[in-house]
């Protein structure tokens, strides 16, 4: 191997091993207050500084995951409820400044060791996103619109999946979604009207996923009836999974 061989392989390693991403470390949350993480088995907290997303360098620790918080406590919430946000929560990165943050929706909150925060992130900020309607008593179907492959059911979450659901599997015929979203491939979340116009002015619409939602039924003839739905996306029978 010649020199500038050499070199260019040591360049590509010092890429590759220098960059800090981690596959496999996941964002830990606090049950009584999301502010407070945990990663990298050390403690941090979420503060009230948001940061320029031209300021975001490098991805450190690679996890995304949709929570639902009571909006004025914090606290994590297994399912939505009266007064609660869903919050699309979206990696660690590392800024120009080498400080620490983390996504939260389409914004990024410095983070830092728990024992030096004083300004904890204001909760208020996502008051807009509120969930002010009674969901356990009616049987209308909502789409997430932080992460489109959900809907919400009687107070219940379901994930859209990719497997498909034969015709002698559709249940009895729940509802009609009847909508149209345009949603960003990784994270689920909805692009708006504004941001579609401008994707395809531009000619930028790969990673974007389009989907008709049609008739949403039960399942029937599985052990699981009771945790699935079968939804009609793009004229195809896909399960929904009951979350967790």
């Amino acid at each position: 191997m010649g020199r500038r061989a050499s070199i260019i392989v040591s360049i590509l390693l010092v890429l590759l091993t220098g960059c800090g991403l981690n596959n496999t470390e996941k964002i830990e949350f606090s049950k009584t207050d999301f502010r407070h993480i945990t990663f990298n088995h050390k403690d941090y907290s979420i503060t009230d500084n948001e940061i320029s997303k031209d300021n975001i360098r490098n991805v450190l620790v690679k996890d995304y995951k949709v929570i639902w918080i009571n909006a004025h406590t914090g606290k994590i919430l297994s399912k939505v409820s009266n007064n609660s946000c869903t919050l699309a929560i979206m990696n660690i990165f590392q800024t120009s400044d080498k400080l620490l943050c983390i996504g939260i929706d389409d914004k990024y909150f410095q983070i830092a060791p728990k024992d030096q925060t004083s300004n904890l992130l204001n909760i208020s900020r996502f008051s807009s996103k509120n969930t002010n309607v009674e969901l356990d008593s009616g049987d209308d179907i909502l789409i997430d619109d932080n992460n489109c492959r959900r809907i919400f059911y009687r107070g219940e979450a379901y994930y859209i999946t990719s497997e498909e659901v034969s015709s002698d599997k559709v249940g009895v015929y729940i509802d009609n979604l009847a909508e149209v979203r345009l949603f960003d491939a990784e994270t689920g979340k909805k692009i708006s009207n504004e941001e579609r116009y401008a994707i395809y002015n531009k000619g930028e619409a790969k990673d974007r996923v389009n989907w008709f939602y049609g008739e949403v039924y039960s399942i029937k003839n599985s052990k699981d009836d009771e945790e699935s739905l079968v939804v009609k996306i793009n004229n195809v029978y896909r399960r929904a999974m009951k979350e967790e």
